[in-house]
This record gives structure tokens, sequence and C-alpha cells, in this order.
């Protein structure tokens, strides 16, 4: 046997050697190593120690020359002296030892070793078909079919893969043996129990081979260990989902833990059954991490009635821990099957009729039928009928369906346990030709670069489709399609009640022209509405105002001018800078219609320089007019009217202006007048030199008016205008 273990090894050892080479530069050393694990845990008065080898070299390895465990002390975190538990190591059992422990637990008498003749009784057999460890390993270490020892002779290296896999299998069960069953792992030669131990005292105990191979080096394994009470804390939630004629059940996976037992009680936790002969085992790649679980169903159940379950785990020291314990039981979660449904159809007297059929033979538990109807074959379905229609019913009839918007039905099918099945869609044609209602404008705008925003106050029918914009550029002109918003009448799209256009704004024609239409969802066109005119934006500047001449006195300038001649003039701004200045400064604004201007902010003998400047409705601006020059003259003494008053006529309606006239002959008096807040203008003219009364002839308006007198002499001579009488016209 150690031949043959010893040409495993190195052919084991050629494989590993020449695939670390062709995979990277490792030390030869390092991929000549082998590892013993080891753990422990206290408990009460001892302290049980494991240990196993990780791979198959090393537990033939094990198997041949035998395991050394050393104990030493842990004082203040330093380890003292370590020394042997057993001066003879630990070994698997021998053949014999195994075979006598065989036929006592199997129910022979006795086994004569010298000569190995077997004394039994007949009558007496396994039964039991729960895994029997300790037959497990025992078998595993002598049974000849087991693979217990590696040879030579592979023909390929198929072969060899087969053969390595298998070995690495019966490892992997051996160690599952010593796991599982604490006689087994002493039966291995792989657990030790220390009773030679004190109270809170900590050890450390390391594990090496007897004799190490040749070939290959098996390091050490240390583990270190308080003994204390150990505290058995394994329960978890266990987590029941209940299904049809099954339970299936789900915890968080374990590491300490490395199998599982379930039991269950039928009689609320009276007795309990075991429901498996074997441990369940869970294969991974890798740690366990905190998303793991493992879990357990179970399809031996009745629906509805309650059990009580108990789940236990056992650690790699044997001993079995209660997981957790929870109550479920099985519900019925199948429907019925699917209701085949027919196309409706109208009716007379407004109704759709429905009409469905089940296949037979039809489910013992069906409770009844439920009609329902939706908007789309895909959104939402709310139930038409009362309760349920009962088993029988085949056919419904629907009085409250739209003659607007669209009508899907589903027939759904529904069990005694309120599962329930449904029907495809089925949609109902129903004949619409009630167009909609004609459409009205909100507004309508044209920005400088030519967008168009239009607004459309909305309909109010419920399958209405969407809008059909058309546009002209003349309203005589016909009238085309430009844009058109048809969606799905569910579709918030639909509604939609502002639209844009684009258009020139280069041309002639000052307005673009729109009507529009709607749609239901059967194609139904409302009339076109009324036609909406939208103003193109003014971008050309008005016609220059012209100045015709300047009057000046010592205290004024007087300008007469020629309006602008564009239509949408909205006013006249009036500039003036001194001679010799560059800023121009507006000194009034004056109406679109107005023809004369008074600048009473002057000086004597300065000379001004005046320009006017139109503007339009939109802002355009016409540049300044031909510029002209004024110099009041130095100030002459010349006498104007005194006590200005002024009154109302309410029978005449007439507004009076009465003063006291000058002692100068030849006199004739220049009437001003301004509306509220607007500038002063030339308003009337008074010829009789010795007047001492204006009568304003000119219905007027409610408002506030304000007026002034100047006096004007034969010789051209004027004098200052009078103070400012104002008066407010009432009804």
């Amino acid at each position: 046997m150690k031949t043959t273990i010893y040409s495993f090894l190195c052919i084991l050892s050629v494989i590993i050697v020449g695939e670390a080479a062709a995979q990277q530069n490792a030390r030869q050393d390092t991929s000549l190593q082998a590892h013993i694990g080891i753990i422990a845990r206290a408990d009460k008065d001892s302290i049980v120690v494991r240990w196993a080898p990780m791979n198959p070299a090393a537990w033939f390895s094990g198997k041949e020359s035998g395991y050394m465990l050393e104990r030493a002390k842990v004082m203040n975190g330093r380890t003292g002296v370590f020394e042997k538990v057993a001066q003879e190591g630990f070994h698997h059992w021998t053949s014999s030892q195994w075979l006598q422990r065989l036929l006592k637990r199997t129910g022979h008498e006795h086994f004569d070793s010298a000569t190995g003749t077997e004394h039994y009784d007949s009558n007496v057999k396994l039964t039991d078909m729960v895994i029997d460890y300790e037959v497990l390993a025992g078998s595993l270490l002598y049974d000849s079919t087991s693979g217990g020892s590696p040879t030579l002779g592979f023909n390929n290296v198929s072969e060899l893969s087969e053969r390595k896999n298998s070995l690495e299998m019966q490892v992997a069960v051996a160690l599952l043996a010593a796991d599982r069953n604490s006689a087994a792992a002493e039966e291995l030669g792989l657990r030790y129990v220390d009773h030679n131990v004190d109270a809170g005292q900590t050890y450390s105990y390391r594990i090496y081979l007897i004799k190490q191979p040749r070939v290959f080096r098996v390091d050490t394994g240390l583990v270190v260990v308080k003994n204390v009470p150990y505290f058995r804390n394994s329960k978890n939630t266990i987590t029941p989902f209940e299904g049809d004629r099954r339970i299936r059940l789900s915890w968080p996976a374990n590491r300490q833990l490395g199998s599982y037992f379930v039991d269950r009680s039928e009689d609320d936790g009276r007795t309990f059954q075991k429901l498996m002969k074997v441990s369940m085992i869970t294969l991974r790649q890798g740690p366990i991490t905190s998303a793991d679980s493992e879990g357990y169903l179970d399809t031996t159940i009745e629906d509805y009635k309650p059990y009580i379950y108990r789940v236990y785990g056992t650690t790699s020291f044997a001993d079995e821990e209660l997981v957790g314990e929870v109550k479920a039981m099985g519900r019925d979660i199948t429907p019925p099957e699917n209701p085949i449904i027919f196309n409706p159809k109208e009716v007379p007297i407004h109704r759709a009729e429905l009409k469905w059929r089940m296949n037979e033979p039809v489910a013992k538990d069906l409770a009844g039928f439920r009609v329902l109807r939706g908007l789309s074959h895909s959104g939402e379905f709310k139930p038409i009928t009362k309760g349920l229609l009962p088993q029988s019913a085949r056919v419904y009839y629907d009085s409250t369906y739209s003659d607007t918007l669209p009508n899907y039905y589903i027939v759904e099918a529904i069990d005694t346990a309120k599962n329930f099945s449904r029907s495809f869609p089925s949609y109902l044609v129903v004949a619409d030709t009630t167009p909609p209602a004609i459409p009205n404008w909100i507004s309508g705008k044209m920005d400088t670069n030519g967008v168009v925003t239009l607004k459309i106050k909305a309909n109010h029918e419920r399958d209405l489709m969407g809008y059909r914009i058309l546009r002209a550029n003349a309203p005589e002109h016909e009238f085309s399609s430009i844009r058109e918003s048809y969606v799905d009448p569910e579709s918030p799209r639909s509604r939609d009640t502002v639209y844009y256009d684009s258009v020139t704004t280069r041309t002639l024609t000052r307005y673009a022209y729109y009507r529009v239409t709607a749609l239901d969802r059967n194609y139904n066109e409302s009339p076109l509405s009324a036609i909406l005119a939208v103003p193109r934006p003014d971008l050309i500047a008005p016609v220059k105002p012209v100045i015709t001449a300047t009057h000046v006195t010592d205290s004024s300038v007087t300008l007469d001018f020629v309006p602008s001649s564009s239509q949408d003039v909205q006013r006249h701004v009036v500039y003036r800078r001194l001679e010799n200045a560059k800023r121009w400064d507006s000194t009034a604004v004056l109406s679109g219609t107005a023809k004369q201007v008074i600048d009473t902010a002057v000086k004597q003998a300065v000379v001004y320089v005046y320009a006017i400047e139109a503007v339009d409705t939109a802002g355009n601006r016409s540049g300044y007019s031909g510029a002209v020059t004024a110099r009041p003259y130095p100030n002459t003494k010349f006498e104007g009217v005194r006590d200005l008053n002024v009154t109302y006529d309410t029978s005449a309606h007439q507004v009076v202006l009465a003063w006291t006239p000058p002692n100068i002959q030849g006199v004739r008096y220049a009437i001003y007048r301004s509306i509220g807040s607007k500038g002063v203008e030339r308003y009337a003219e008074v010829r009789e030199p010795g007047a001492k009364r204006y009568a304003d002839i000119a219905r007027p308006a409610l408002g506030i008016y304000n007026y002034s007198v100047r006096v004007f002499g034969a010789d051209g001579k004027q004098s200052k205008l009078s103070e400012q009488v104002s008066i407010e016209v009432k009804r």
C-alpha cells in the first residue's frame, strides 16, 4: 500500500507542478503543500477537538501515518509549551475493530478475529433506511470497491481525471460522516474529547501528521479555544410559503450548520415525525453569505390542514440544534380554467350581448363568474356585475356600455377559494355617427420669428381623438391642413389644446388665418371652426415726421410739423439738444396725430436743436426727422391776461374761460389746452382785442381740462403763458 500511495502522490505532484508552472511562476514548496483543518469548542467539562485533511493527498497520508495532537495553555496572550495529549497519536480503527463494532450494532453476537468466523442470529436484519455513518466510515476505510487507495495504470488523461474526482468524493463523504456522527469521527481518527481541562482556561491545540510524506508537505493545523460553556443559539425565523398541497420552508443559511433535518407535527405539536431519512446538504461554491438561505419543500400535505414544522441542523461536532419552528398549512391557489369569450355584439334596446364557454370537465370548486369592462385591452378593468354570476351562466347583457368610448370585456371564473382566471379581452364594436362639437379659439399670437402659438378651448367629448389645424393666407382662400394631433383617446395628448406653427414674416400679407376641426375615435369630424386671424409682427419702421416751421419768443419755441403718415403710428417723441452738444434729450411725447409742440423750458438767447421721431404700435422707430434750430429772443415785457378763471356751464355743456385783458391795443389771445396729464397744445384763438372770455363750444368728454392764455401784440410780441387753470367735467 505504501508503494502505491507514494506512486500516486508522485503522479499527483507532477500534475500539480506542471499546471502551476503553466499558469503562474509559483514556488515548488508552495504548490506541494497540503493542509489540515482543525476546530474546537468547549462543552461543559471538556473540549471537543475535530480535525480534517483538506485534500486526497493529505487524507491518504493521514490514514497511513496517523495524526499527532498537542496542547498548550495560553496565559496573558502567550502560548506555553505544547504537550502531546496521546503519546501514540490518533489512528483510524483497524478492520477487526470496525467489523466487531459493525457486528455488534447489526445484531451479530460475536466475531472471532483470529479465524474470521462469524456467529450471529440470522433473524436480525437492518431495516432502518437512515444512513449509518459508522458503517459508511468503515466502508470508506476498508471496502475494496470504495477506491480506498490510489493505483497506477491509467490509460489516458480522462481516466486520471475520473480517478481524481472519485478520490475527492471519497474524502468528502468520509469527512461528512465524521461531521454527522461522533463515533464515525473517532473511528476515522479525526476527533478527540479532552476532559483534562480547567474551567475558563484558554488552550491552543495543534495537529500534524506523525510522519510527513516524502513528496510533499502537510502543514500543521492550529486552533485556540477558551473553556467556557458553549452557548447553542442557532434559532432563526422559519419562513413558510403556503401553496396548493405543498409548503416550502426557508431559513437563513448558517456556516456553523452543515446539514438539516425537518420534523412535522399534525396534532398541534403533541407528536412529531421526521420527514426525511437522510439529512439535507446544500452544496455551494465559496463561503456562506448573509444572502444565502436553506429550504425544504413538503408535498405530502392536505390543503387547509395546519402543520407545525421543526428544523434541526447538525454541526461539525455532530451536535443537533433546533433552528426554528413554524406553523403553516397548504392552500388552494389553483384557479379554474380560463373562460373562452366570444366577440360581444350590440342587440336591441341598447344592450351588449356577451357569451363565453368553459371546457369540460368544469372544476368542481367553481363558484361563479364575474364580468369586467375596460377602455383598452391592456388597461384597467372594472367589474360591471354585482356579485357573482352562477356556475351555469354563459351569457351576460350589458346595458351600461359607452357609445363614445371603447368597450373591452373580460370574464373571470372564480372558485370557492377566491382563485380566479381571466379570459382574453374582447372588443365591442359600436356604431358611432355623431361628430364632436365645433372647436372654439381662445387666442393666437405670432412672435418676431414667425412662430405662431394657437390655443383652443377644449372639447369635452369622451371619445375625442384630437384636432386638425388648417391655415390660409386670406380668409377667402382654401384652407390647407398643417397639423393633425390624433392619438388614442386614453392618451393625455388627445386633450392637448396648445399648438404651434411657423410662418414667414417677410410678406405683405398682414395676417395668417387659421381654422380647426375635432375628430373622435370613429373619425367623425366636426364642422370647421370660425376663422382666427393672427397678425404678423410689424417689423417696418414708420415714416419720419417733417418739421415745417419754428416760432420763437423770449420764453418758448413752437414747432409745427407734419406727423408720420404711417397708419400704425402710436406717438411722436420730441428731442432737443444744445447747439454744440451731441446728446439728445426727450422733451415731450405727443399723440400720433399731433402737429405742433411748444417748448417752454428754454432760456433766452440759447440756441437749441430739435428733432422729432415717430413710434408705431409694434415699437418700431422711424429715426430722427430733419433737425431745426431755434433761439428764444431776449425778454421784453409784454403784459398778459390777469385773473384767469374757468367754469363749466352745465346747461350749455361748455367750458367758459374769463380773464381781465391787458391795457394794450390791437392784441389777440391764443388759448392752450391739455387733457389730463398730456402736454399742453395750442387749441384756439380769440382775435377781439378787448375780449374777456372764451367759451369752449366742443362738447367735452368727462375728465380734467387744463387751460392757459397767451397774449399776442400787433407787432408780433407775445406775453408769457398765463398760469394754468383746471376744471373737471363730470356728469
